[in-house]
């Protein structure tokens, strides 16, 4: 009966053990009251140096809130991002911003310099991604960001254009905030804290709109209900005592 229990208790050891080491998909959905990323960046122009920085269009228009979910692999404290996220800007309450035009969500409100002074310029439909990186509880994101989906603006300088609208979608950038990650644990609730610091930089014809993003984004997931492998393992432990008698 005890080399039995030894045997079986052998196998919820390696049992527990292997399920604790595996990786798992996981997704987090995003809170929209906690995780806000500030615009700020400029207008450059190469041939001359001439650099124009933005401002709001009114209070509040260079903040806006997210939501959406986060995707990666979860391992231990460190979850592996490789594409699959949808960080989805939110329609800013300051809004709509000027100039009116194409897009259904108005993010960001901005005003800079243009061919003929200064304009109102948005940016509306805003999604990003984090196509790479480790975000590892206690460190920095090591990774990228990138507009994705829809994300577009009206930026009159490029075209002279009030209505046209340029892609941002492809727009990538290493995250550069030197704050930590925080992966942390409640009851059932996983909290994930990833600070943002991204620079993406819209090129074309002599021209730059430096985007830059800076803040936080804040998801939760319910984690399973621990015991499972050791449910399990009881039943294996019940079925070779029953088999033994």
């Amino acid at each position: 009966m005890n080399r039995c229990n030894n045997i079986v208790s052998g196998l919820i050891a390696a049992f527990t053990l292997t399920a604790a080491a595996q990786a798992a998909h996981v997704t987090y959905q995003i809170d929209p009251s906690r995780s806000e990323l500030a615009l700020s960046g400029a207008v450059r122009y190469y041939f001359n140096g001439s650099v124009f920085g933005f401002s709001p269009q009114g209070e509040g228009s260079l903040l806006a809130r997210f939501g959406g979910t986060i995707s990666g692999t979860l391992s231990d404290s460190t979850l592996t991002l490789a594409g699959g996220s949808s960080i989805t800007g939110l329609a800013n309450t300051a809004g709509p911003f000027l100039p009116l035009g194409p897009g259904a969500v108005d993010v960001y409100g901005i005003t800079t310099w243009s061919n003929n002074g200064m304009a109102n310029n948005r940016m509306f439909d805003i999604t990003l991604d984090l196509p790479t990186g480790a975000a590892t509880h206690g460190a920095p994101f090591a990774g990228s960001v990138a507009y994705t989906g829809q994300s577009a603006g009206i930026f009159p300088f490029f075209s002279g254009s009030q209505t046209d609208a340029l892609s941002l979608a492809g727009i990538t950038s290493a995250n550069t905030s030197a704050a930590q990650v925080s992966l942390s644990a409640d009851g059932p609730v996983e909290t994930l804290i990833i600070p943002i610091d991204a620079q993406l930089i819209l090129f074309g014809n002599g021209t730059g709109v430096e985007t830059r993003l800076t803040g936080s984004i804040v998801a939760t997931r319910l984690v399973p209900a621990p015991g499972a492998a050791s449910l399990l393992a009881l039943g294996l432990l019940g079925a070779a005592r029953r088999r033994r008698a």
